[in-house]
């Protein structure tokens, strides 16, 4: 029997499970409280949308929060205000511990995490998702499992303190990486370069790290000593101060190994 779920959000993460859950399992509802992106997915995936929480159905067996990380307990409190204390809540969070529930006076709540970067435009490969699952009890730990496996057969089960190391790591390897893809993009644009011309290389790092760790693989100026370069570069750099400086924290920390 398909499981039964209202979708709590409707943005980049909430975006791609809803129209995941709407071909997969039976989504029943999608709330946000901006009505055109309630709107744009009820559209996509033909269920009803509601941007009141008071207006929830009652009828589902799981309530998924993908909202923002400090939206969670007023919702998990209001839901609770609303007669769903024996629902299932779960949130999406990767740094939020599942105790974020504990004050609402809901009885069963968890975590299911997709460990990916969302974007509405672009579908993402479900099946190459870890996913990140945990309850407060084990039958509803079993739920959430039946739940991810309509999603990928990447499953794991982390404490609140893994998941949140691992979140900080995707900051690391994601958030950060992007940011600095930013920067690039900003001196060439100086320049009057296209980045284009940094995709092959950004693809090139990417693939290598499935042959070895980053360690291994690093490269570039500070990792070869080229003082020389690393000087032409900080010159160069005396007109972005800003970045001058996480060049300079980016190449000491490169030198003196993680």
């Amino acid at each position: 029997m398909p499981l039964k779920v209202v979708l709590v959000g409707a943005g980049n993460t909430g975006y791609h499970l809803g129209k995941h859950l709407s071909e997969h399992a039976e989504l029943l509802q999608v709330f946000s409280r901006t009505e055109e992106k309630a709107q744009r997915l009820s559209l996509l995936t033909g269920v009803p949308y509601t941007t009141s929480l008071d207006e929830l159905n009652p009828n589902a067996g799981i309530y998924l929060l993908a909202i923002h990380d400090d939206g969670i307990a007023s919702v998990a409190g209001q839901l609770c205000e609303m007669g769903f204390s024996g629902k299932l809540v779960c949130h999406t969070s990767g740094a939020t511990p599942v105790s974020i529930f504990e004050p609402s006076g809901l009885k069963r709540y968890g975590v299911f995490y997709p460990l990916q970067t969302f974007s509405v435009g672009r579908q993402p490969d479900f099946e190459q998702i870890p996913f990140i699952v945990e309850a407060n009890n084990p039958e509803d730990s079993t739920i959430l499992d039946e739940l991810a496996r309509v999603f990928t057969k990447k499953i794991y089960h982390l404490s609140d303190e893994k998941r949140a190391a691992l979140h900080l790591a995707a900051v690391f390897v994601n958030n950060f990486t992007n940011h600095l893809f930013g920067a690039g993009k900003k001196i060439l644009d100086a320049e009057s370069l296209p980045f284009e011309l940094l995709l092959p290389l950004i693809n090139e790092t990417a693939a290598k790290l499935q042959l070895a760790g980053p360690a291994i693989m690093q490269t570039g100026p500070a990792k070869r000593g080229d003082l020389k370069t690393i000087a032409r570069h900080l010159a160069y750099l005396k007109k972005y101060p800003e970045l001058q400086e996480l060049y300079n924290t980016l190449t000491k920390s490169i030198q003196q190994g993680l």
